[in-house]
C-alpha cells in the first residue's frame, strides 16, 4: 500500500507539471497535422499518417520519459522532503519502485490519449480502422520503461543536467547498437572493436523495440519475438532500477 501511495502521489505531481502539458499539446498537434498530408500521397494517405503519427508520439513520449523522469528522485532532495520520506518506516527501494509506477502510469496515460488521437485522425480522415500502432505503441512503452529506469538511474546520484544528458546519450546510442556492432564487425582496429564491443555490452539495444516501420505497413512481429523483446525489456529495466534503488539506499541525507 506505501508503494501505491507513493506512486498515486508521483502521478498528481507529474499530471500537474507544466512540461507535461506542453509535450502533450504539441504532441497532439503533430499528429493531427498529418492530416495535411494527404494531399501530398494520395495512395498512401494510411501509410503516411501511421508513420508520421507513431514517429510523434515516440519522440514526445521519449521527451516525458526523460525530462520527468530525471526529476522524481531530485524534486525531492531539491525540495527536502527526501528526510520526511526517509524518516518514515518504508525501505528506500520501494521508494523507488514507487516513483517509477507512478512515473509509467503517467506515460501510459498519455500514450492512450495520444495514440487515441492518431486513431481517430485515421478514421475520420480515411473511414478505416489500424490497430497495428497499437502494438508499435505497446512496445514503445516498454522501451521507456527502460528509459525510465536509466534516468532514475543517474537522478539517484546526479543533478538534473547532467541526468538528462547521461540519459540521452543512452538513447541515442542504444538506437544505434546494431549499427555499432556492425562497424566494429567491419573495422580491422583492436582498439575500435574492444571498444564496441563493450559499448554494445552494456547499453541496452532499443530499436528492438521500434516497430513502427513494421506497423506502417501493417505488419506484426512475430510471438517468439515478441516475447523474447518483451522479457527483454523487463530485464533491462529491472537492472537499471535495482542499481538506481542500491545508489539511492546508500546516499547520506543527513
Amino acid at each position: 500500500m506505501k508503494i501505491l501511495a507513493i506512486a498515486w502521489n508521483t502521478f498528481r505531481e507529474s499530471i500537474r507539471d507544466r512540461i507535461l502539458y506542453n509535450l502533450l499539446i504539441f504532441a497532439l498537434l503533430l499528429i493531427v497535422s498529418t492530416v495535411a498530408l494527404q494531399e501530398l500521397t494520395v495512395a498512401t494517405q494510411q501509410r503516411v499518417m501511421v508513420d508520421l503519427g507513431l514517429a510523434s508520439i515516440s519522440v514526445f513520449g521519449t521527451m516525458m520519459a526523460i525530462f520527468l523522469g530525471i526529476g522524481l528522485v531530485y524534486k525531492e532532495i531539491d525540495r527536502r522532503t527526501i528526510y520526511t520520506i526517509v524518516s518514515k518506516p518504508v525501505a528506500r527501494r520501494w521508494f523507488i519502485v514507487g516513483k517509477f509506477i507512478g512515473q509509467m502510469i503517467t506515460l501510459a496515460v498519455n500514450l492512450v490519449v495520444m495514440t487515441a488521437m492518431l486513431e481517430a485522425v485515421i478514421y475520420s480522415t480515411l473511414r478505416v480502422s489500424d490497430f497495428a500502432p497499437l502494438w508499435a505503441v505497446g512496445f514503445l512503452f516498454l522501451e521507456l520503461m527502460v528509459l525510465t529506469s536509466i534516468a532514475m538511474l543517474f537522478s539517484s546520484f546526479t543533478t538534473p543536467t547532467l541526468s538528462a544528458l547521461f540519459t540521452l546519450s543512452f538513447w541515442v546510442m542504444g538506437h544505434l547498437v546494431a549499427d555499432m556492432r556492425n562497424f566494429a564487425k567491419h573495422s580491422e582496429k583492436a582498439v575500435v572493436i574492444r571498444t564496441f564491443d563493450k559499448l554494445t555490452r552494456i547499453i541496452p539495444d532499443l530499436d528492438r523495440f521500434n516497430l513502427k516501420a513494421l506497423a506502417t505497413y501493417g505488419q506484426k512481429m512475430d510471438p517468439q519475438t515478441a516475447i523474447y523483446t518483451i522479457l527483454l525489456g523487463l530485464l533491462y529495466t529491472a537492472f537499471f532500477l535495482t542499481i538506481a534503488a542500491i545508489i539511492f539506499g546508500r546516499r547520506d541525507f543527513k
